[in-house]
């Protein structure tokens, strides 16, 4: 695995606001590269779109195991990223929120697998 380095930055109240807005900026771009490049991420696809907000609230029961993000509120597609270590769990809990929520794993670009 890559080794990843983060720099963090605290900005003194007496900062131009534009250092602190630039620094905020990056520091967010490289922390959503870091967790999306170096984790497993399980793709899925609602049947229902309107039960994204059901199945987020209780994935999000489970965020020691794995976070859900949203990947395109229009198509359904969120993806699920747990630690490398807790897939197998991830996967697990998936296939017991199927019996309440319809879905299906799908690949990183939305298609079928």
């Amino acid at each position: 695995m890559p080794k990843v380095v983060i720099d963090i930055y605290l900005i003194g109240e007496n900062c131009p606001a534009g250092i602190g807005n630039v620094i905020k900026v990056v520091y967010n771009l490289v922390l959503q590269f870091t967790v999306i490049e170096f984790m497993p991420t399980i793709s899925i696809k609602l049947k229902n779109n309107s039960e994204s907000v059901y199945f987020q609230s209780i994935l999000g029961t489970y965020s020691h195991i794995a976070w859900a993000r949203t990947d395109d509120p229009e198509s359904g597609i969120i993806q699920v990223i747990p630690t490398e270590d807790l897939l197998e769990e991830a996967r697990n809990i998936l296939e017991r929120l199927k019996k309440e929520i319809e879905f299906e794993e799908v690949g990183p670009g939305g298609e079928r697998i």
